[in-house]
């Protein structure tokens, strides 16, 4: 590919990125100005925004505009995957009043509310700080561990937090991880996998499906009592983290390429 041909195709990438994002925030001005949307304020959520407060107290978490909106409007705009979202240009965090259940092969996990909303504070404080991260899981990390200190104290048990809070997250991570060992128990390999078509990647996915996610389910226990234990202690020890270490691995598409 020549410097022109290059130039070309960044130049339209950069184009449709930027009709992308302006899609996005039209999406969620239009949820905000919806009268079936209602703003959240710091006196029905005390709770959360002392919580994250106590964490990051120069961040003035009261500054971000919170809003709660049906999520059948969540679902119309596009927003169907989440059940809340921070957009740091904005400053506004925006999530559903009818939450989906995290269901998986042996229990159904929903968090309470305030956790939802102490999960995208932490977004907003991560931001704050002046923080940045090329990858999503970095940023998730710090959400999702700065929340365990409070779920703690509400009562939930490592099992329970892993379980109900972290599984929907980190099982998507380690996937690929896990695909590759059980391909390469059944003498697959990475490149013979990757020149399957997506309808057979589909059928041995499916066929090995069991072991996978055994599998997966011991991995996200490790990692998830890892990231507990690490948030713990520097709760305890007062420290805030802003290092670029991760416990999440990056996300693939399921069927897509191995790349290894």
């Amino acid at each position: 590919m020549d410097k022109i041909e290059y130039s070309n195709k960044k130049r339209k990438y950069l184009a449709s990125k930027k009709k992308e994002i302006e899609k996005l925030y039209s999406n969620v001005k239009k949820i905000i100005s919806s009268c079936r949307t209602k703003t959240v304020g710091y006196e029905e959520n005390k709770i959360a925004f002392e919580y994250v407060n106590s964490l990051f107290p120069n961040c003035n978490v009261k500054d971000v505009s919170v809003y709660k909106a049906p999520k059948s409007l969540l679902d119309k705009r596009g927003f169907s995957h989440a059940d809340g979202f921070y957009l740091p240009d904005l400053k506004v965090i925006l999530f559903s009043n009818n939450r989906n259940l995290r269901k998986r092969k042996r229990k159904e996990g929903k968090v309470p509310d305030e956790v939802v909303l102490i999960h995208e504070l932490l977004h907003y404080c991560y931001y704050e700080q002046g923080m940045q991260s090329f990858t999503t899981e970095i940023i998730e990390e710090f959400a999702y561990g700065w929340s365990v200190p409070y779920l703690k104290k509400i009562g939930y048990s490592d099992e329970k937090i892993i379980e109900e809070y972290f599984y929907p997250a980190m099982s998507g991570i380690v996937y690929k991880e896990c695909l590759k060992e059980v391909l390469l128990q059944n003498n697959i390999s990475p490149k013979e996998y990757n020149n399957f078509t997506r309808k057979k990647k589909v059928r041995i996915c499916n066929k090995y499906n069991k072991i996978i996610e055994n599998l997966m389910d011991e991995k996200v226990f490790k990692k998830g009592k890892d990231l507990i234990d690490i948030y713990i202690k520097q709760y305890n020890e007062g420290t805030i983290s802003n290092k670029k270490e991760n416990i999440f691995n990056s996300k693939e598409n399921k069927y897509g390429m191995l790349d290894i």
